[in-house]
């Protein structure tokens, strides 16, 4: 998985990082997870129920998420639905608060999240929900770069986070169809 590559447009966003994650929300996570591994194949979905972060901002204000993730491979492509199952304010809740489904964000995963949050603002981007994964797995923030457009989520990974991803999409490279959505189990 790319980390961060050299771009002919260097100071801009596309020189962050390569896009590696298709994010979307959907009205009905059990029926998104459905379409993706069944009518476009891609999988097995692996799938959190409840999220675990470290710190979490909104609009510069604590946040309490509670997400459900399921990640999945499409080839090399990660494919990740997002449903937020409690009423805190977000990009998330936010979104299906407005009625909204489909294509949610883009992923990218850079290796100076810093570097990264100074181009998305010299872009004229807004950063909106910021923070840490749990387990020192990395950090996030996600942009809106345009109200029209899906979010930007930039992501400095850390500790098992890569490995992680490498284990998913080497199951989507040898997975017969068979048990599409594998839930984590409980800790």
């Amino acid at each position: 998985m790319t980390v961060l590559r050299t771009s002919a447009l260097p100071a801009s966003v596309a020189g962050l990082g390569d896009i590696v994650q298709l994010a979307f929300m959907w009205r009905d996570f059990e029926s998104g997870l459905r379409f993706w591994s069944g009518t476009m194949g891609a999988g097995p979905f692996f799938v959190i129920d409840h999220v675990e972060f470290g710190e979490v901002r909104y609009r510069g204000a604590p946040a309490q998420l509670d997400l459900a993730v399921g990640i999945g491979y499409w080839g090399d492509l990660q494919i990740e639905l997002v449903h937020q199952h409690n009423d805190a304010p977000s990009i998330f809740h936010d979104w299906q608060k407005d009625g909204r489904e489909g294509l949610h964000h883009v992923g990218i995963l850079v290796g100076d999240i810093a570097v990264a949050e100074r181009v998305c603002a010299d872009a004229g981007a807004a950063v909106l929900l910021e923070g840490t994964m749990s387990g020192g797995r990395g950090r996030f923030f996600y942009a809106r770069m345009a109200e029209s457009a899906p979010f930007l989520e930039v992501i400095e990974p850390a500790g098992k986070l890569l490995k992680g991803f490498d284990y998913m999409r080497e199951a989507a490279r040898n997975w017969d169809g068979s048990d599409p959505v594998r839930r984590a189990a409980r800790r």
